[in-house]
């Protein structure tokens, strides 16, 4: 998160104890780089009463909403949540203040101390002063995600309902917060700006790179840094500069490029999910589809279907996908992917090969035998080598698939010789003709 401006000096909160950093606008970065296309969804966004950010970790909220209230003529408030204040009083000296360091003729004569009812202070200090405000007041919410008070949400969702014409609010943070946005939406208060539009395209992606590096990348390092982090802007910046330094390696193996950027996603994301979760990312990792009953066989969980929309919900690495016949999957970001598969090669329990067995059966019982044979090689399970091959080695014949089939017997016949050894060896003959 950019570092925070100071509120005005000596306000009339302080006093109260509050953290000043909390209600400071965060400054713009140096080396951020102008998005018109951001701004003015911001801008039509930001006309609704209530307009919610949601992204993962590095997604860019807070710098998008930094950068255009810095090109604003009218007041921005700014407040950064967190658990400590919304899960007591003193959530409501907050709220005030930030108000108030926006426009300082919104500070009470004097201010909620002890308990109070908030209610009937958000109607005489927060609805009524702005319901007869001649300009819009902006106020800025950000990381909802710390705030996890029931009270203080019940609180906020008053306010929403209730929202003065010279009060907008935009909602900022990872996860979305626990507030009816489906009502709010229909009543057609409430405008989201998605992870997907925080992304850089991919000329942004380039001249983030370049403000980094100072230098622009050529274009097959561009086009790459772009695939890699599909405009993740947290990515670019981490990778940039070590794609600079070793360029050539795009063109061969690239994982030294991610080491930083795996790292942030450790400590900023998987370490802060709940064990359960921590295991079903890592048992899910395996595949670069998360196709529901596929989960659940992987994961052994009945409700894998309902988890993997609550990893969209937790601003997590996914993103939809097509499946084969039309249906819509999710997919993992391929840096988070890639940090998950990293740390599940560190587990030495051998369930990553057990993962992968259970992925080839999975992809062989759907007729999906190319899939069901990678996975089973990636296995190393001869057994079940021999298995698929003697299910499914003449359905590969008939989809000449002889790659495949030549893989999948090269496994089998390591394991020790049995009744299935005649048909590996025609399997073989057919897997080494020349052709088709």
């Amino acid at each position: 998160m950019p570092a925070p401006l100071d509120p005005p000096a000596s306000p009339p909160w302080a006093a109260l104890g509050l953290v000043p950093v909390k209600l400071g606008r965060p400054r713009t970065d140096p080396l951020a780089i102008a998005r018109p296309r951001l701004g003015a969804a911001l801008t039509a966004a930001l006309a609704h009463p209530l307009t919610l950010l949601v992204g993962p970790a590095g997604a860019g909220k807070t710098a998008a909403l930094a950068a255009w209230a810095a090109g604003r003529d009218h007041a921005v408030a700014w407040w950064t949540l967190g658990d400590d204040e919304t899960a007591s009083d003193r959530w409501l000296a907050y709220l005030l203040a930030a108000l108030a360091a926006a426009r300082p003729e919104l500070a009470p004569s004097h201010w909620p101390v002890g308990p109070v009812d908030p209610l009937a202070w958000l109607g005489d200090q927060v609805v009524a002063p702005l319901s007869r405000a001649a300009d819009p007041l902006v106020l800025v919410l950000d990381e909802l995600e710390r705030a996890t008070s029931p009270a203080f949400w019940r609180a906020m969702t008053w306010l929403f309902d209730h929202l003065p014409s010279g009060l907008r609010i935009a909602l900022a943070g990872r996860t979305a917060p626990p507030i009816p946005l489906a009502r709010l939406e229909a009543a057609g208060a409430l405008a989201h700006v998605d992870a997907a539009r925080l992304a850089f395209d991919v000329a942004e992606t380039a001249a983030a790179a370049a403000k980094r590096i100072g230098r622009e990348l050529d274009a097959p390092a561009a086009a790459w840094l772009f695939a890699r982090t599909r405009g993740w802007p947290a990515g670019v910046r981490l990778l940039a500069p070590a794609l600079a330094e070793r360029p050539e390696l795009v063109e061969a193996d690239a994982t030294p490029l991610d080491r930083r950027a795996l790292d942030f996603l450790a400590e900023e994301v998987l370490a802060a999910q709940p064990a359960a979760r921590r295991r079903f990312l890592l048992d899910t990792a395996i595949v670069d589809e998360l196709q529901p009953d596929l989960c659940a066989a992987l994961t052994g969980r009945a409700d894998a279907p309902a988890e993997l929309w609550r990893l969209a919900d937790a601003g997590l690495f996914v993103a939809p996908v097509d499946g084969p016949r039309g249906e819509v999957w999710l997919r993992y970001h391929p840096l988070f992917q890639a940090m998950l598969l990293r740390h599940l090669s560190e587990e030495t329990d051998g369930r990553a090969a057990g993962l992968h067995a259970r992925a080839a059966r999975w992809y062989a019982a759907a007729g999906r035998l190319e899939r069901a044979v990678d996975h089973a090689v990636r296995a190393d399970d001869p057994a079940l080598a021999q298995e698929l091959a003697a299910a499914h080695g003449f359905d590969l014949i008939r989809r000449r698939a002889l790659g495949e089939l030549a893989r999948l017997v090269a496994l089998a016949r390591r394991a020790p010789a049995g009744p299935r050894h005649g048909l590996l060896a025609t399997l073989a003959a057919w897997a080494a003709l020349p052709g088709d």
